[in-house]
Formats: structure tokens, C-alpha cells, sequence
């Protein structure tokens, strides 16, 4: 469901979306393979699906849909996905 968090998380990683799907699909419409790629890698990672306990005093913390939505969090994701393709 989006709510208000939600549609603003959506909004803030659009900017990185866009600059993502203009460098590799050459045009920046965000399609629906951005999101399948994002969700999937961030999926096949131990920390990101949540799988592996957060550090120290955070054992409890698992990602949600906002950090996975990151500027950050999605270029890290992204750079991940492009380096294991590339190999």
C-alpha cells in the first residue's frame, strides 16, 4: 500500500532512477526492469532482503521499502548488479 512515507520514498529515488535508466537503457523513463532488477538484487544480498541481523545494537533492524529506496542504497544496488553482470 503507499501511504504518504512511501510516495515521498518514491519520489526522492526518482532522480537516481532516472539517471540509472538513462545510462543503461539509454533513455530515462523508469521502466518496470528497473524495478524488477532493483528489488532482485537487493533480494539476492544477505543484508539488503533482510536475511543478515543489522551491527551491533541494531540486531533487530531489517531494511524496508524506504532504505531500499535510498539515492544511495540504489547506486550501491545497481553497482553491485552491473560489476557481477560484467564478470
Amino acid at each position: 500500500m503507499l501511504n504518504k512515507p512511501r510516495i515521498k520514498a518514491v519520489e526522492k529515488a526518482l532522480p537516481t532512477a532516472r539517471a540509472i535508466c538513462r545510462q543503461l537503457y539509454g533513455n530515462e523513463r523508469v521502466t518496470p526492469q528497473f524495478w524488477t532488477a532493483l528489488f532482485e538484487t537487493a533480494a539476492d544480498d544477505d543484508f539488503h532482503s533482510g536475511k543478515k541481523p543489522g551491527g551491533a545494537g541494531h540486531e533487530n533492524w531489517k531494511p524496508d521499502f524506504e532504505y531500499l529506496l535510498r539515492e544511495n542504497v540504489i547506486a550501491k544496488l545497481f553497482d553491485r548488479a552491473m560489476t557481477e553482470h560484467a564478470a
